[in-house]
């Protein structure tokens, strides 16, 4: 008996060893044959080399899934009108804002702004984006006080992303103020929900595996959706969308800031809008039938984001609401989803009373007079 059981150990230990072999040679052979897939990765930026040659400033992130890399700068042709260019600047922390203070001296007010592209400022300089106008705007009231918004604003980016990106700046970072304006990323379908990727430490692990993330893509490429659109489910769901928001609030309310929940500019399907998309040029029939989807989840996620400031004490604002009142509502979009230079500066106009009457407040609580 004990010879038998001898014999299964060594043939188990065997097969292991093996089994380690085969993995070992697979790891090996990918890296030296295969240019292996990244991480989860943005829709319209591809996946792996596709990505790196659209978005070469992208890298990767374990818990992220990508960010831009800090410290570049590229220069972007508009899709739409390539004679236009636009130039592109990351700070140190990889955040298209200039460089951030490292701790506050002397009096200062300190924004955070969270959000994916429309907050990024797709296809507009950083210079014209909402958060640099809104800045500008605050500091033009004071004096002795700087004031300064760091757009924390990423491209595809989900609540799920954004409350961990949020975390990591409010580590180093006591904000004042925190906007968060998050909703597309949220409820654009993916091949399955942010919350069913690999947990965090154990993607952190395994993403530095060629062959890992080799045979993953395999997987992920064969379940989805053909046409990427109604079929798959949202990459949050509403529920967690919702709950993803009471995560970010409170985080920020830990810290004794203020918080503003900024609902966006509402999806815009007049022609005008859709003849700017790069995405409508390219197959019109599966991009009206995606966005038509979109809109109609478009609301569920509006009356969530209301029910969190309800129920948090968080400020709300819909900029729904102030759409109504442009005589020409299309001309604020670059496309069907992103506010263009002039649909920023009345995002920021729309924002800068609540937010200035938010400063003040704050502010007078150090009893300096820092107001013109």
């Amino acid at each position: 008996m004990m010879i038998l059981r001898d014999d299964r150990l060594r043939a188990l230990g065997l097969g292991l060893l093996s089994l380690l072999g085969l993995l070992v040679a697979g790891e090996l052979l990918v890296r030296a044959l295969v240019d292996p897939p990244r991480p989860p990765y943005p829709p319209e930026g591809g996946r792996g080399p596709e990505r790196d040659k659209k978005d070469p400033f992208l890298t990767d992130d374990p818990d992220l899934f990508w960010k831009p890399k800090p410290n570049t700068q590229r220069t972007m042709p508009d899709p739409v009108s390539p004679a236009k260019s636009i130039i592109v600047r990351t700070n140190a922390l990889g955040l298209r804002s200039p460089e951030f203070p490292a701790r506050k001296t002397g009096a200062h007010y300190w924004i955070l702004v969270l959000g994916n592209s429309p907050v990024w400022g797709e296809r507009i300089s950083g210079e014209e984006t909402f958060t640099a106008v809104l800045e500008k705007k605050l500091a033009a009231k004071t004096k002795n006080l700087s004031v300064e918004a760091l757009n924390a604003g990423m491209q595809g980016y989900s609540t799920f992303q954004s409350r961990e990106l949020e975390r990591r700046l409010l580590d180093s970072y006591r904000f004042d103020l925190v906007v968060i304006s998050l909703m597309g990323g949220d409820w654009i379908p993916g091949p399955r929900p942010d919350k069913d990727m690999i947990s965090p430490a154990v993607r952190r692990f395994l993403s530095r595996s060629g062959l890992y993330r080799y045979l993953s893509s395999l997987l992920r490429s064969g379940s989805r959706s053909p046409e990427y659109g109604p079929r798959s489910g949202p990459r949050v769901p509403v529920g967690d969308y919702e709950n993803n928001l009471t995560d970010m609030v409170r985080l920020a309310q830990a810290q004794k800031a203020e918080v503003v929940l900024l609902a966006p500019l509402p999806i815009c399907m007049e022609e005008d809008c859709l003849g700017n998309d790069p995405g409508y040029r390219v197959d019109r029939a599966a991009f009206r039938r995606l966005y038509a989807h979109m809109g109609t989840l478009e609301p569920q996620y509006r009356d969530a984001m209301s029910r969190v400031a309800a129920r948090t004490g968080a400020h709300y604002l819909d900029l729904e609401d102030r759409l109504r009142d442009s005589p020409s509502p299309s001309s604020l979009y670059a496309d069907v989803t992103h506010p263009n230079a002039a649909g920023h500066r009345l995002i920021a106009a729309a924002l800068a009373p609540l937010a200035e009457g938010l400063m003040r407040r704050r502010v007078s609580e150090k009893g300096k007079d820092y107001f013109r």
